[in-house]
């Protein structure tokens, strides 16, 4: 099976001890969920705006044998399209994470 990574970020998986096992690099390509704001008003004086998420942009057409790894929010776009080959890292419980808090490998993909 081959892995396509359209994050601008390399992500790295874990094994369940939180060795690192393999980095799935960027492709350089990267898919994002079109997003229109609009202000709708303010909360004491800071602007409110209303977000609307629109269609998928930059996901590849199916490919036999293909996954891509998108953001949740791609992700959670194309599944409800139909697609069933995006997935995204799992950067919840199970990831690992250093001092900071910050996810530094997963150790599963989420669809």
């Amino acid at each position: 099976m081959k892995i396509i990574n359209l994050t601008q970020h390399a992500i790295a998986v874990a094994d369940e001890n939180g060795n690192i096992i393999r980095t799935i690099q960027p492709s350089g390509m990267v898919a994002r969920v079109a997003v229109t704001q609009t202000v709708v008003g303010d909360v004491d004086g800071i602007p409110l705006v209303e977000t609307v998420f629109g269609e998928v942009e930059g996901l590849p057409e199916p490919q036999p044998g293909v996954v891509y790894i998108t953001s949740t929010l791609v992700m959670q776009a194309a599944r409800k399209a139909g697609r069933t080959d995006v997935v995204s890292p799992d950067t919840g419980p199970t990831a690992v994470r250093n001092e900071q808090g910050q996810v530094i490998a997963v150790r599963r993909f989420q669809c």
